[in-house]
């Protein structure tokens, strides 16, 4: 009987303070003002469409210049040297000036080349008129077929040596191997060189002159002449 008291009071409390809060909100809802219109929340419209801007797509050349820095070197460049020791007896150019192809710059001494070939010229002629009293008696059978023979083995024979002269005097000569301007020449008339001396450098004219770069390796494979298709 103690127990329910307590219990009875605590429903009691409770239907009291339901009742206070339904007639409290009863009376706000009454009093509120009729014109009162709730605030929109912040941002556009919902039924206001959005604005799009649109664009063109097309297709056009597009070209990626790359600044590189450089230097610009002759497309043909030597060192002119010769091919044999010897004096130098002439120089054929002028230092800085244009040269031509197959233009002697420089001379060595050929004296004693020169002396063995007019001796072998004068063996020359000996044998090729023995050559032909031969053949004229083989015509008659006045001489035999081996001296007839060995007679035009003997003209062929300094034909060779002759030729082999004329190689080794040629090899006294230092030409331009192309078109070009000399240098600085580094030797003088008299001087007694070897193949190892530098005697001037030649280079090919301006017009022909190449440009070299330092291009970095991802961006060789775009890389091409002006109006060269970079396909090729």
């Amino acid at each position: 009987m103690s127990n329910f008291v307590p219990m009875k009071l605590r429903h009691i409390s409770l239907v009291i303070v339901l009742l206070l809060t339904a007639g409290v909100g009863a009376w706000y809802f009454s009093t509120r003002p009729k014109n009162v219109v709730s605030t929109p929340s912040s941002g556009p419209p919902k039924d206001k469409p959005s604005a799009v801007v649109a664009s063109v797509v097309l297709q056009q050349p597009f070209t990626e210049s790359v600044t590189l820095t450089g230097s610009i070197v002759a497309d043909q460049s030597v060192e002119l040297r010769a091919e044999v020791a010897g004096r130098i007896t002439r120089i054929g150019f002028r230092e800085g000036a244009d040269v031509s192809v197959g233009q002697i710059l420089v001379k060595l001494s050929d004296a004693d080349l020169v002396a063995r070939r007019e001796k072998l010229v004068q063996q020359l002629s000996l044998d090729n008129n023995r050559k032909a009293r031969l053949e004229k008696l083989r015509s008659v059978d006045g001489a035999s077929l081996d001296e007839y023979e060995s007679a035009v083995a003997q003209v062929d024979m300094r034909k060779a040596e002759i030729a082999e002269i004329d190689a080794q005097i040629a090899k006294t000569e230092v030409r331009a191997p192309f078109a070009g301007r000399v240098g600085l020449r580094n030797v003088s008339v008299g001087a007694v060189i070897t193949p190892q001396t530098i005697l001037a450098s030649l280079t090919c004219r301006i017009a022909y002159t190449r440009r070299t770069h330092h291009l970095p390796r991802a961006r060789r494979g775009y890389i091409h002449a002006e109006g060269q298709d970079p396909r090729h």
